[in-house]
């Protein structure tokens, strides 16, 4: 007897939450109805239009007004200018210049080292290292903030520890 009355609470409960999600699923297809009917009646280009629109058309038609709801899509769009040739130099190309200037001192700086013999090789091994972990170091500190400069800032550093490898042989 006990068992029976322990299912019948769980078909109770059962029963009370299918109840409840099928509101809230008639709530959202009254909405999506309205939504339609919305999108139907023309086009804006203002999202905060779109929302006063929505809002006046789901009142009249006694749906839930739910603004979080209005698909993005539903703003149109203006075309996107074309990408500013300061802003691409700026951002792309000056630091990759800047870092091939870097790696191209330092491996000058090596050969030079090692044509005059400046520097013993021990010294050359060490100051190679240094600067590449140094732009290693800073570059991964810069990731989070600048990543696209970041990337940059390692594949010199990378470069730099190949050029360095390179002269240690000499």
């Amino acid at each position: 007897m006990e068992n029976n009355e322990q299912k019948l609470e769980e078909l109770i409960k059962r029963l009370e939450e299918l109840s409840r999600k099928q509101k809230i699923f008639s709530e959202e297809i009254q909405t999506l109805r309205s939504e339609i009917q919305f999108l139907k009646s023309g086009q804006f280009t203002d999202e905060t239009e779109i929302k006063s629109q929505f809002i006046t058309q789901a009142s009249q038609s006694k749906a839930p007004i739910q603004t979080s709801t209005i698909p993005k899509s539903v703003v149109v769009k203006k075309p996107k200018q074309p990408s500013d040739l300061e802003k691409i130099i700026g951002e792309s190309w000056l630091n990759k210049i800047g870092i091939l200037g870097i790696i191209i001192g330092v491996t000058i700086l090596g050969k030079y080292s090692i044509d005059n013999n400046l520097i013993s090789p021990l010294t050359r091994i060490i100051l190679g290292y240094l600067v590449g972990i140094g732009l290693l170091g800073f570059g991964i500190k810069l990731k989070e903030k600048f990543e696209n400069y970041s990337a940059v800032l390692v594949s010199g550093a990378m470069a730099i520890h190949f050029h360095t490898i390179l002269f240690s042989f000499q």
